[in-house]
């Protein structure tokens, strides 16, 4: 929690003329902007400033941003699939700093690997085919060294090794080929999310620099409008974040989270909508609001550089719609399961050579390996069950709420700082 204290005890400001001179009115404002904002208090902690005036528009929007993200960091995030969630080890569910990168690097990972392999997914995920190829091992080792011997049959159970030699290597591809596409998708929802981040802190910043600001100067005319933009901008990240996860995860707090950001008229706007075209409405109303601002000539020839930042966070929602609807071909998906259970099951009858301690070792290492690729594909396959899209949408929204920190009067007017 320690970046939103440090961007909470940044400066705050108050609006000023045009011209830039302060009347005496103005300068009870400013003196009452700075009494007020000692009243918010970031992280539960000590007063601080906030970053925009307090009583402004947009102060009281970054006040709401700010609060959401401050309530929701640390929360469990309940669009990561339960069996996916990370239970102390490093994981993509959840966002690295440099201390996790420190321990991924470190000289003692490889005992941390092997003291939390009973914790580990794949681990639990492949246990149950794996005691099935055990109990075949055993039954193939049984039917050889024991029960026929004790028939009298010189028959065995076994197979040549050499068809799985050759088919091994078509087996192998076919997994490869499977996990990289898998990992396509991870990377390209990653990068969406990222994308997303960035756009709407790009947009916000943009509005606030040729709106807001003129000349180094702010003025409040558009005051409304961009507070109102700056929640639809934080809100995207969550409408499509529930969008993504299936509703009986449970993400009912996140209509509370539209509640908390939107005025009551437009939240119950956005709640009206189905889920999946929530994201839409959202854009639909931030490209009305500017476009309300562009009538007023309060954009001045930014319109279209602002029309292509929402047009790519369409295409951000729409390729994420696309990796949930579009998986890879079911059919490829079965039919290389099925290639490798005959080839695993095929294995026991090829390698019985006499010692049942040598067959189930041989079994299980190899079952565990292969089958360990095979689900670490379908972990990542979809990528939006292991994303940590709650703490992306914090991100997205805290970027959106400290661009509203007030620039000096202007740095044009200022004399240079003389050095003695």
């Amino acid at each position: 929690m320690a970046e939103g204290s440090d961007a909470l005890r940044r400066r705050g400001g108050a609006a000023v003329s045009p011209k830039g001179q302060g009347s005496g009115d103005e300068l009870k404002l400013k003196e009452v902007a700075r009494s007020e904002a000692g009243a918010y208090k970031g992280n539960g902690g000590e007063s601080s400033d906030p970053l925009a005036p307090a009583n402004s528009h947009v102060g009281l929007a970054q006040r709401d941003l700010l609060r959401l993200a401050e309530q929701r960091f640390g929360q469990p995030d309940v669009s990561i699939h339960p069996r996916l969630r990370s239970t102390g080890g490093l994981s993509l569910t959840h966002l690295w700093t440099h201390e996790d990168w420190e321990l991924y690097a470190s000289s003692n990972r490889w005992i941390d690997a092997l003291m939390e392999w009973p914790h580990s997914s794949v681990l639990r995920r492949t246990a149950a085919p794996i005691v099935a190829l055990i109990v075949f091992s055993l039954a193939v080792a049984l039917l050889n060294q024991a029960i026929l011997p004790g028939w009298g049959v010189t028959f065995r159970l076994v197979l040549p090794m050499a068809p799985l030699s050759a088919s091994g290597g078509s087996l192998a591809l076919l997994l490869v080929f499977r996990t990289n596409q898998a990992y396509d998708r991870l990377k390209e929802a990653r990068q969406n999310w990222g994308a997303l981040v960035l756009r709407t802190r790009e947009i916000m910043q943009v509005l606030l620099a040729h709106s807001i600001y003129k000349d180094g100067l702010r003025v409040e005319e558009n005051d409304k409008d961009v507070a109102l933009i700056a929640r639809f901008l934080a809100v995207y990240g969550w409408v499509l974040r529930v969008r993504l996860t299936p509703l009986m995860r449970g993400l009912g707090e996140d209509d509370e989270a539209i509640r908390a950001l939107l005025p009551e008229r437009e939240a119950e706007w956005i709640l009206a909508s189905r889920v999946q075209a929530r994201p839409g409405q959202v854009l639909m109303r931030l490209r009305a609001l500017i476009a309300g601002l562009h009538r007023r000539q309060a954009l001045g020839d930014i319109l279209q550089i602002q029309e292509e930042q929402l047009a790519l966070l369409g295409v951000v929602g729409g390729c994420c719609e696309r990796l949930l609807s579009s998986p890879i071909g079911p059919t490829y998906t079965r039919h290389s399961m099925r290639v490798m259970l005959l080839w695993l099951f095929a294995l026991p009858l090829a390698m019985d050579t006499g010692s049942t301690a040598q067959l189930l070792i041989s079994v299980v290492i190899t079952a565990y390996i292969m089958l360990g690729i095979d689900e670490m594909a379908i972990q990542i396959e979809q990528p939006f069950a292991l994303l940590p899209m709650q703490q992306l949408a914090i991100a997205s929204t805290r970027g959106v709420a400290e661009t509203f920190r007030p620039m000096p009067d202007s740095f044009e007017h200022e004399p240079p700082a003389t050095r003695e």
